[in-house]
């Protein structure tokens, strides 16, 4: 690029008077070579990928760059040239790193690296990007066999820890199980030929196709990976309501368990406190409040740091010094987090999931709820109240809830798309299944620790979880419910309302025979769900064991999802209660139930 090229960049830049004048001189006192002269300089120089040169535009942002680093300028440099750059210039290598399925530079990649509540963006300059190439190199990356649909999955759903970066079209992903998974796109036009992005044009109308590997690395690789994107900045220090301490090797207390904060632990700390705004409460703190807080214990030289922190987002902080009488005790509030404490408790986790710990996804404020679990195969129901129900919703709320996604999987369509379907075979229950109803929620719990609420929303919770969870329900005694009570229980509590302005009743005509809701949609408020909810409960329902529902006079309270909790009557007096994936079937004999179907078929919209 000649002298007069980088002025022109320079003048349609807004830089500082001062930057200017200095690279005017720094271009002044270049050497001026002749076109013979440059072209011998050049047989010894590697070819520059267009991509990194595109005209003015990219001479301007060259010279930013240049800049940014002290004035210097970066020159691609061939090793096999032997003609080193000299004064202020800089070497500019691919930092092409050789790995098991290709060859990719890094330079200028973009790291992600998310951990707990750290999610932090990487550019891959000069020295990082060679850290990383060597340490990629160094590494026994072992293939391993896996199904497609688990590598494009992690590669491409949502995950919450892993080191990811995209390099021409390959997606790489490792996790922190220390597992790689790789995905490669392939583009072809319409007459079957590969296409690379880096040379050929692409035409508007091309056609996709995908390559997946997976590879085990080294235990410790992908905590390896995330101290050297973040060694700048891991930091780890507390620096928020007075306090200016470690967090790295202070004392923490979960109601689970304690221990010494890590380093990576410690800049998830240093995020989740130092970042929100916090407010000082200025009335006298009250007691301890009637539950057990996360503690931690920092220390900077005399001054002793105990912070407890609240499910309210309220912390408290004790201050003590040493050779100094006396405690300070001050109450803070975090005004722009609510869910500082559920934070708190993920960055704390020794979860070996490379899943995100949440905070328990069931709604807990009500006063019962039903278990029902198998009894020699016989599934029989309980409804539990009080000090029962208490004792359930600390359970619950104490969970290490994780998020997993393994119900999933890539169905092919006819059409040659893809799109994803819930796997039935993966729902399937045993004897050690067993369901919670609280509310209009229902919860399957099963024996390999995973946990599926309706919807398809599934978690995983810790063996030690599930292990307090079945010990609970195996402690319940006494009466199971009746038919009629078990009926009216659900009846009561899946025709709410909740947030929604009304309430749809879908209806199909017996007599058009097809089941598409032919009959339209009544839309009740709340008086006149509470009506129809009494009267609905006003029969008296026996179980069945069999179905002879008609679904051609299929009424539908609510919407009639897949994997959802919904019931359906008919006009023969059958009722279905749907409860995620399971149908519990009911009858009714009484009289008054052709008057009741008749009043909702016929009432007007």
């Amino acid at each position: 690029m000649r002298r007069d090229d980088y002025k022109d960049a320079l003048n349609e830049l807004q830089l500082s008077s001062k930057f200017r004048e200095e690279m005017e001189k720094k271009l002044a006192g270049s050497e001026q070579k002749t076109e013979d002269e440059y072209e011998d300089v050049v047989t010894h120089v590697d070819v520059i990928k267009p991509k990194r040169f595109r005209g003015l535009a990219i001479a301007a942002a060259f010279v930013i760059c240049a800049g940014a680093i002290g004035g210097g300028a970066y020159y691609k440099y061939s090793e096999r040239s032997g003609i080193e750059p000299h004064g202020e210039q800089r070497i500019y290598n691919d930092r092409n790193c050789h790995f098991p399925f290709a060859t990719l530079p890094l330079h200028d990649a973009v790291f992600n690296a998310t951990d707990r509540v750290v999610n932090a963006t990487v550019v891959g300059y000069d020295d990082i990007a060679k850290k990383l190439c060597d340490y990629f190199e160094s590494i026994e990356w072992k293939e391993l066999e896996v199904e497609k649909d688990t590598v494009y999955k992690e590669s491409y759903m949502y995950f919450y820890s892993g080191v990811s970066f995209s390099i021409n079209n390959y997606k790489v992903v490792i996790k922190s199980d220390d597992n790689a998974y790789v995905t490669r796109r392939i583009i072809k036009d319409t007459s079957g030929k590969e296409l690379d992005e880096e040379k050929d044009f692409i035409p508007e109308v091309i056609f996709n196709s995908y390559d997946y590997y997976t590879y085990s690395l080294p235990e410790g690789t992908y905590y390896e990976l995330l101290s050297m994107l973040l060694a700048e900045r891991t930091g780890g220090n507390a620096d928020f309501c007075g306090i200016k301490a470690s967090f790295a090797g202070a004392e923490y207390h979960t109601l689970r368990d304690g221990g010494k904060v890590s380093d990576i632990q410690a800049f998830s700390l240093s995020l989740v406190f130092n970042e929100p705004l916090w407010s000082e409460c200025t009335e006298e703190p009250d007691e301890d409040p009637d539950e057990e807080p996360i503690t931690l214990k920092l220390q900077n030289g005399r001054e002793h740091y105990l912070i407890s922190v609240y499910r309210d987002a309220f912390v408290y902080i004790s201050k003590t010094t040493d050779g100094v009488d006396g405690e300070e005790i001050s109450k803070y509030r975090c005004k722009d987090n609510p869910r500082i404490y559920d934070e708190v408790k993920a960055a704390l986790s020794e979860n070996d999931s490379y899943l995100w710990l949440e905070k328990c996804p069931i709604e807990l404020e009500h006063e019962e709820a039903v278990i029902i679990r198998k009894e020699k195969g016989i599934e029989k129901a309980y409804c539990v109240a009080s000090t029962w129900y208490t004792k359930l919703a600390d359970i619950l709320d104490t969970c290490d809830w994780t998020y997993y996604d393994d119900l999933f999987y890539m169905e092919n369509l006819p059409d040659g798309s893809v799109q994803y379907s819930i796997s039935d075979e993966k729902l399937a229950e045993n004897e050690n299944t067993f369901k919670i109803a609280i509310g209009d929620q229902v919860i399957i719990v099963n024996d390999n620790d995973l946990v599926t609420l309706q919807g398809g929303n599934r978690f995983s919770i810790s063996n030690r979880d599930y292990e307090a969870l079945k010990a609970y329900v195996d402690d319940i005694d006494g009466q199971s419910m009746r038919d009629f009570e078990i009926s009216d229980w659900f009846i009561e509590n899946m025709l709410v309302l909740g947030d929604q302005s009304c309430y749809n009743v879908y209806r199909n005509d017996p007599d058009d025979g097809i089941d598409v809701y032919s009959a339209g949609t009544l839309s009740l408020n709340k008086k006149e769900l509470a009506e129809m909810s009494s009267n609905l409960r006003s029969f008296m329902w026996e179980r069945q064991d069999v179905s002879e529902f008609d679904e051609k006079s299929d009424i539908n309270f609510g919407d009639d999802l897949m994997y959802s909790d919904h019931i359906s009557i008919d006009k023969n007096g059958n009722m279905e209660i749907n409860l995620f994936n399971s149908t519990y079937y009911f009858h009714t004999d009484d009289p008054r139930y052709e008057r009741f179907y008749e009043s909702i078929k016929t009432k007007e919209e």
